[in-house]
């Protein structure tokens, strides 16, 4: 399928030569981000001014697993991919894509923490060697002619290079012919190898690595080293390994710090993606023969994103979020904003931007502070894409999570007319001869539009509108000029475009849901969330944050609307109990702890009756970030109604949230030490209790699911039952992090257990986190060691507001009524 803009160039899949085939010299692009890491090309003339622009596919084919770029020269396009058991290093022609060679230098790698498996490292070329990097810090020389070994160490047992989390992931550069890497070692945080041998020349720094990766830059006349950590940015001979200067930046965010590029934005200028949430200019100034940073400016203009930015005549392109953004880089102001390519990674050439967008279509757009303004594109890939392209010769050079391609830019002449397409994300399809299709032709065929829109408004008795048992229409009304619906039904980090009715003020996007489902969802008005004016009904999630972000601590909610499909039924056990006789109560105390070293707040909830029996005790439930499960959860309500009819008499006792919440056993150490050593033996000298395992529950949902689940089987002398309600993990192998190690059998560890998770729970389409996968191989690993949990897929999404939903199952299961 081809997408092109209306009379500017059109696209058609054909074979057609690049220019380095017609005779052109080759420029080369032999490392990460191009000749000077800037993503920038030299070439001119690619666009001639006037000419209509066209794309056309010269090749493509399958490829192994990988983030690795394509680093190209002297007609050879080289890469890493894992595939067979091994990550490679191979070699393409770059004209026909025919496989040239391929070296294995190490062996294959799993992506972790919503990561992808493969390289991320983008291999070098250089001289009569290609130097490329594994993920577990296997550094290889390779012949470039043969694909032969020409040198490897390994910078985790020759240098002690730690590792990152997700492993390696830096690109080898190279300056003043020596190739720079970023090592991660002791004292030897940036190192230059002479690329033939593989000899280290020097080292220097003791900064954290992650996946940054150096650039180069000239002040007052020499040539120095911009080399990014975890909290500074040096200033390196590259020839020497001295150390010229160091700024000190302070980030450390994911999506910040630990991969953050420098992008020299002028004379003396570095832009800065330290933050997660902004990015800064710096400054670097000469002063009595040193060199002094001085921040410029910081905005959140340029934020939240894995792209790095190009700088053109004086103004940054980037992705703030999944929004392609221009920003004036004197003074870090935004000029526009665009919904359209979409998220994606870009290049910059001949005063055009050159993206290929996550989802795979490649677009062509004008740099200019003018606006956006899109002169081609195309879908090129099926599968996701998280590579930057690369371009040499008029052909760009792109690659996904499965496939590599040649592009060629050519003129509009030379191509067929394939016709113009839409907005990307206009996806919804319409129930045909539905009351909303209805209402559209009626709408386009009327003269008074607003009338029309104001009688289907009225018609219409709940928001959005349902049709059927499946399909919904998210309608919107009122002022705004980009418009689009987040919800559990996308996903992490997603949204959906939503169409204009033309000639009103109305927008809408439809999608079918589970008959039986409840989900939430807001909308996205000119960039900012707000809720549907339409719908009444509304809540708040502590899962997601705005941008549709992964909220880690769930402390400050986010406002949302939700729906509810057709066969959903609302529970009973949510509305608040009329009869006082019936209802427990709360009581507050203020633990302070010495394995923490602070005081925490636990409210423990007595149910009703407690105080007229004195010699009855009660089983104990122990809700993890408790403050959530009582404040967004309706926990009072829930024990009002359903102690002694359908659940058993019981004490719940709800802790505060805490940071010790991790991913391992380790991490987890003091929060477990603290419940079993302090709290446990608190509730119980304080209260009559049923002292034994088989009478106290660990619950949790989300991060705390998983908490829940540790101390239970962590503690099992202590806990015999347990419930995990999504347990969101900060790695989607987390439980062979901990968890797993800790899990018997029934015979040693007896356990009633209910695990359970949403249809439309945590995922993120674009990357390789999915809370169902991960939960699902959980209840299969407890089934294995013989564990029959109650539970499982429940037609919901994630957070309080859907698991409240189920807490009536959950304490049936764990304490059926006597």
């Amino acid at each position: 399928m081809v997408r092109c803009a209306p009379i500017l160039a059109l696209c058609v899949l054909a074979a057609v030569p690049a220019r380095a085939q017609e005779g052109s010299s080759d420029p080369g692009w032999a490392q990460f981000r191009g000749p000077n890491v800037d993503g920038v090309s030299p070439e001119q003339d690619v666009f001639p001014a006037g000419a209509g622009v066209g794309l056309a596919i010269g090749w493509k084919r399958d490829i192994g697993e990988g983030y690795s770029g394509i680093s190209l020269a002297n007609g050879l396009a080289v890469t890493m991919h894992q595939d067979d058991g091994a990550t490679f290093v191979v070699a393409l022609d770059a004209a026909a894509g025919a496989e040239q060679w391929r070296s294995a230098i190490g062996p294959p790698y799993a992506g972790l923490n919503g990561s992808f498996a493969g390289p991320i490292s983008t291999p070098l070329i250089t001289g009569n060697a290609v130097v490329a990097m594994d993920r577990r810090g296997g550094l290889a020389g390779v012949d470039v002619s043969s694909g032969d070994l020409l040198w490897s160490v390994d910078l985790a047992a020759d240098y002690g290079s730690v590792a990152p989390f997700d492993g390696f992931g830096t690109s080898p550069i190279l300056l003043a012919g020596t190739a720079i890497v970023q090592i991660g070692a002791p004292d030897a945080a940036f190192a230059g190898f002479d690329p033939a041998s593989g000899r280290r020349l020097w080292a220097l720094g003791s900064d954290s690595i992650h996946f940054q990766t150096p650039v180069p830059v000239t002040l007052n006349g020499r040539r120095h080293l911009l080399a990014a950590g975890g909290t500074t940015l040096s200033g390196i001979d590259p020839a020497t390994g001295e150390l010229l200067w160091q700024y000190e930046h302070g980030g450390h965010d994911p999506a910040g710090a630990q991969s953050m590029v420098p992008v020299v934005a002028g004379t003396g200028r570095v832009l800065l993606t330290n933050k997660h949430a902004s990015a800064s200019m710096v400054e670097l100034e000469t002063t009595g023969g040193s060199v002094v940073g001085r921040e410029i400016w910081e905005q959140r203009t340029i934020r939240n994103t894995y792209n790095v930015p190009v700088y053109h005549d004086g103004y940054l392109y980037a992705y703030s979020s999944r929004f392609l953004v221009c920003v004036d880089a004197e003074t870090g102001e935004r000029v526009w904003r665009s919904r359209p390519p979409g998220d994606g990674f870009l290049i910059l050439v001949d005063g055009h931007l050159l993206i290929v967008t996550k989802r795979g279509a490649l677009s062509v757009v004008k740099a200019s502070p003018d606006g956006y303004e899109e002169v081609a594109s195309l879908e090129l890939f099926d599968d996701l894409v998280w590579t930057p392209p690369t371009f040499v010769n008029g052909s760009l050079y792109a690659r996904s999570m499965s496939e590599i391609a040649r592009v060629d830019i050519l003129p509009a002449s030379r191509l067929t007319d394939a016709g113009a397409g839409g907005d990307p994300g206009a996806e919804a399809s319409l129930v045909a001869d539905g009351q909303f299709e209805r209402f559209l032709a009626e709408v386009e065929a009327a003269d008074d539009k607003a009338a029309v829109v104001d009688r289907f408004l009225e018609a219409v008795d709940q928001f959005p509108l349902i049709e059927g048992e499946r399909r919904v229409h998210f309608i919107y009304r009122g002022p705004g000029d980009d418009l689009a619906v987040a919800s559990d039904v996308f996903g992490l980090r997603q949204e959906r475009w939503m169409a204009r009715v033309p000639d009103t003020d109305v927008f809408h996007y439809s999608v079918d849901i589970d008959p039986d489902a409840r989900v939430n969802y807001h909308f996205v008005r000119d960039y900012a969330e707000i809720l549907d004016p339409l719908n009444p009904r509304s809540t708040t999630t502590g899962i997601y944050r705005p941008e549709m972000d992964l909220s880690f601590t769930g402390d400050v909610p986010m406002p949302v609307s939700w729906l509810s499909m057709p066969r959903w039924d609302p529970p009973a056990h949510l509305v608040p109990v009329a009869d006082n006789a019936r209802r427990g109560r709360l009581e507050r105390h203020e633990l302070q702890s010495t394995v923490l070293d602070r005081s925490l707040t636990v409210d423990v909830y007595l149910p009703a009756g407690y105080d007229d029996d004195p010699t009855r005790r009660y089983p104990v439930a122990y809700y993890h970030a408790g403050n959530h499960a009582l404040e967004r959860g309706e926990l009072q309500t829930s024990l009002d109604n359903l102690l002694g009819t359908e659940v058993r008499p019981l004490i719940a006792v709800f802790i505060e949230s805490v940071s010790q919440f991790g991913v391992s056993v380790a991490h987890f150490a003091p929060y477990m030490e603290m419940w079993a050593g302090e709290l446990v033996p608190f509730v119980d000298a304080t209260y009559r209790t049923v002292a034994t395992r088989e009478g106290r529950a660990s619950i949790g949902g989300g991060f705390p699911g998983y908490t829940a689940l540790l101390v239970a089987f962590g503690r099992s002398d202590l806990v015999g039952k347990a419930a995990g309600i999504t347990p969101l993990t900060l790695v989607v192998e987390a439980p062979k992090l901990g968890l797993q190690e800790l899990i018997r059998t029934p015979a040693e560890q007896p356990m009633d257990l209910y695990v359970e998770w949403g249809r439309y729970d945590v995922r993120s389409p674009e990357e390789n986190g999915d809370v169902l996968v991960v939960t699902r191989e959980l209840l299969q690993f407890l089934t294995s060691r013989g564990y029959a949990a109650a539970g499982g897929e429940v037609p919901d999404g994630s957070g309080w507001s859907s698991w409240k939903n189920r807490t009536d199952v959950v304490l049936k299961t764990l304490f059926p009524a006597e």
